[in-house]
């Protein structure tokens, strides 16, 4: 087996690990192929473009885009970047939003998407310019060459609806410097909702550097303010990321909760790298109730702040008054005879 049909069907395992099913091959088959043309031999050992350039330079990357079929065929391809999905693996879907810390993406070193036209069993090559910026870059810049058949695949049946297109994409890597850059976390948000259809506490996970990584572990624990024991709990492993990117982690409710205050506490480690990182979050009675409610969780009777606080206000007045009637009104002393 030769390199290069090897990387095809290394890009085609990864695209069926990792793409969401809407892009999965079609019951047919595959309806083309994207081969990658790795010329360096950097590029050859990893099985996709791991680039290492200098500032200011232009890189072309070149692959073979096959017509498997019989007929003729309209392929897109683009360059797209890669991304961190909720359930913590690196993606390379088109139309991924931009993480806020990223200072480049692939799609912005290179030239919009083209549609290629192939008559059947054709092939043709594709040759696609990447611009590096004069000042060169800070870690990695990480995405892939993208291609996907325009035609859509499946049917219309009774309670099912299949629209598929089938994709195929190699990864492409680009530096200016082979030096590690260390990733770092951040906890930007926590609050309730749903994950896939189950009720959780949602924490927003940042990773703030251009630097991929993978191998890591996340555990988390979310109190009750005042409580010295958990009320959630979960562990994720082999959880990736890329670079500067965020992702949704969900820690599933599984105690009915309350309004209050909470307090989610989440360690992270991949290698020899750790993170601990903690939020407090606010949870209203409306969102307790909708969380409960998707969790099939109920609760007890549940004293309203307002009314805790006018108890509290009444008791006061009271001890007033019967102050006051005391002091107006003081026990006479008894005598003695």
């Amino acid at each position: 087996m030769s390199k290069k049909i090897g990387s095809w069907i290394f890009a085609l395992i990864v695209l069926l690990l990792i793409a969401p099913v809407q892009e999965a091959q079609a019951a047919t088959g595959a309806t083309f192929s994207l081969s990658p043309e790795l010329t360096d031999a950097r590029s050859k050992q990893s099985g996709y473009f791991d680039i290492v350039t200098t500032g200011g330079s232009t890189v072309e990357l070149h692959a073979k885009l096959t017509n498997l079929t019989n007929s003729a065929k309209k392929i897109r391809v683009e360059l797209t970047n890669a991304y961190t999905t909720n359930a913590g693996q690196v993606a390379y879907n088109p139309g991924a939003q931009a993480d806020s810390t990223a200072e480049h993406t692939l799609s912005q070193l290179g030239p919009a998407g083209q549609v290629y036209t192939l008559a059947a069993d054709e092939s043709k090559d594709v040759a696609v310019k990447l611009q590096v910026p004069k000042d060169g870059l800070n870690g990695e810049v990480v995405g892939a060459l993208y291609a996907q058949d325009l035609k859509t695949y499946g049917g219309k049946g009774k309670g099912m609806n299949l629209n598929n297109r089938f994709a195929m994409y190699t990864a492409v890597v680009v530096r200016t410097s082979t030096a590690y850059v260390h990733p770092d976390l951040r906890l930007t948000r926590v609050k309730t909702g749903t994950q896939d259809g189950q009720a959780a506490v949602l924490a927003t996970v940042q990773n703030t550097q251009p630097q991929m990584f993978g191998q890591m572990t996340i555990e988390s624990k979310v109190y009750r303010i005042g409580a010295k024991e958990p009320l959630l709990t979960s562990k994720k492993t082999n959880y990736a990321m890329a670079p500067n990117s965020h992702f949704v982690y969900a820690t599933r409710v599984k105690k009915a909760l309350r309004s209050g205050t909470y307090r989610l506490e989440l360690t992270a480690k991949s290698g020899t790298r750790m993170w601990h990182l903690h939020k407090q979050f606010k949870v209203s009675r409306q969102a307790a109730r909708r969380v409960n409610k998707v969790a099939n969780l109920k609760t007890g009777p549940q004293v309203a702040a307002w009314v805790i606080w006018l108890v509290a206000v009444l008791a006061v007045i009271i001890i007033i008054l019967l102050v006051l009637v005391l002091r107006r009104h003081p026990r006479k002393k008894g005598h003695r005879r």
